[in-house]
């Protein structure tokens, strides 16, 4: 790739960046998917290769999209397989629809709003399956002044008690 091109594909992807605001229908969507979320934890894993780019983008942003997906390759089969999604229909719908979505750039990136609730997903579900923590242990200080405790009272009980009287007289 040409470094005019390079500068035109990252400005781009950058306009795409810039406004990748969460999307509640993409929510929705992504939610009610299951075999999605394992499409996008291996999206990074893809190899995509550029094609080349043939002139300028197209002003309007929806084709800017499009235009930047057909200067880029990918398998959709690879990416299938390393995601572990076997129906082949079930594939193709996936695959377009996570593109068209969004959710992917061809750069192996993540939209960075999907990035995040992935994220924040692994950590909710690790912290419910997470055993409860059990009590520090006492600290070694706590230990003697408890031990301390126990003798004293031992200690002054073996004093005969004429002994103790016997004291406060004189």
């Amino acid at each position: 790739m040409q470094l005019a091109e390079a500068e035109r594909v990252g400005e781009v992807l950058d306009q795409f960046r810039a406004i990748q605001d969460q999307d509640s229908s993409a929510l929705l969507w992504f939610q009610s998917h299951p075999d999605a979320a394992q499409m996008l934890l291996v999206w990074p894993k893809v190899r995509v290769e550029t094609t080349g780019f043939r002139g300028p983008p197209p002003d309007a942003l929806a084709d800017r999209w499009v235009w930047l997906w057909r200067h880029y390759r990918y398998s959709q089969i690879a990416w299938c397989d390393l995601a572990g999604v076997v129906d082949r229909r079930h594939r193709l719908r996936l695959c377009a629809r996570i593109i068209a979505l969004r959710l992917v750039f061809p750069d192996s990136a993540l939209a960075g709003w999907i990035e995040r609730y992935l994220y924040l997903s692994a950590v909710h579900e690790s912290q419910k399956k997470a055993p409860p923590r059990p009590a520090p242990p006492p600290k070694k200080d706590e230990k003697k002044d408890e031990k301390k405790d126990e003798k004293a009272p031992a200690a002054m009980s073996s004093i005969p008690p004429e002994l103790e009287e016997d004291d406060e007289e004189q």
